[in-house]
C-alpha cells in the first residue's frame, strides 16, 4: 500500500510539472502574439498619423474643393481615416 501511494505521489508530481511546462510554453506564444499586435498598432499610429498631416496639407489646398469629384473623394478618405482613428485611439 505504501509503495503505491509513493507511485501515486511521483506520477502526482509528473503530472502537475508537465501541466506548469505546457502553461509556460502557452503564456510564451501568448506574449509573442501580443508583442506582434503592439508593433501593428504602432505602425499603424504612425500610418495614421502620417496621414493626418498629408491630409491636413492638402486640405489646405483650393483646388481640391474646386473640384466637386476629386472633394468627395477627399471627404470619404477623411472620413475612413477618422473611422480607424476613433477604432484605434
Amino acid at each position: 500500500m505504501e509503495t503505491a501511494l509513493w507511485i501515486a505521489g511521483i506520477h502526482l508530481i509528473e503530472l502537475l510539472a508537465i501541466g506548469i511546462f505546457l502553461i509556460v510554453r502557452k503564456n510564451r506564444k501568448l506574449e509573442q502574439v501580443l508583442i506582434q499586435q503592439q508593433e501593428q498598432i504602432n505602425t499603424l499610429d504612425f500610418l495614421f498619423s502620417k496621414l493626418t498631416t498629408s491630409l491636413s496639407a492638402i486640405d489646405e489646398k483650393v483646388w481640391v474643393e474646386g473640384d466637386e469629384e476629386l472633394g468627395e473623394v477627399f471627404n470619404d478618405i477623411k472620413e475612413i481615416k477618422d473611422t480607424l482613428n476613433s477604432l484605434y485611439n
